[in-house]
């Protein structure tokens, strides 16, 4: 009897065991005490710190740098748009882009289906007028004029100017986009 006893009680202790390890993960923790800031104000105030401002000798490339440094809190990454430009990092994300870099970042294609959210780094392809191509921090959709709002420095044609500013760009030319990885 004592040793069917045991047997039951090492059999409850494994089955109760089996079952805390099945629900961990599916149980929600409670909130930390200081949470993070929210992805999007800390967007809206990088916007708001560096509009106007040429940021790091004003070219786009500089500006996604210090985005993804001062936002994203990723260190300083390789190949990002050394040599090749905005597309070149695009094209040659596989193979130029180091490995730090692509252990951060996530290169999604624009397939005229899916879609960037705020926060993303929108990549053109290189123009007659351009040969390096462009990059833009994604800000929201224009859904009256079917454009977006990217922070940028550097446009193309007659918007180049110097100091990052908030423009409307359409999918023209889009490549896709950059986005930091999840670390969940």
């Amino acid at each position: 009897m004592t040793r069917l006893k045991s047997i039951l009680k090492s059999l409850i202790i494994t089955i109760v065991e089996k079952v805390a390890y099945l629900l961990k993960g599916r149980l929600k923790k409670s909130p930390p005490k200081n949470p993070a800031p929210d992805d999007n104000a800390m967007l809206k105030a990088f916007v708001e710190r560096h509009r106007g401002q040429q940021v790091r000798g004003g070219s786009c490339v500089q500006l996604f740098r210090q985005y993804i440094e001062e936002v994203w809190k990723l260190p300083p990454l390789e190949g990002l748009g050394e040599d090749g430009g905005a597309e070149g990092l695009f094209l040659r994300y596989y193979t130029d882009v180091g490995p730090r870099s692509r252990q951060h970042l996530e290169r999604i294609t624009f397939n005229n289906t899916n879609h960037p959210q705020p926060g993303d780094v929108l990549v053109y392809r290189a123009t007659e007028t351009n040969r390096w191509g462009h990059v833009g921090i994604y800000i929201e959709p224009t859904v009256a004029t079917g454009t977006h709002v990217i922070f940028d420095q550097h446009g193309f044609g007659s918007q180049a100017v110097h100091g990052a500013q908030l423009r409307e760009r359409g999918v023209d030319n889009l490549l896709g986009w950059l986005r930091k990885k999840s670390r969940e």
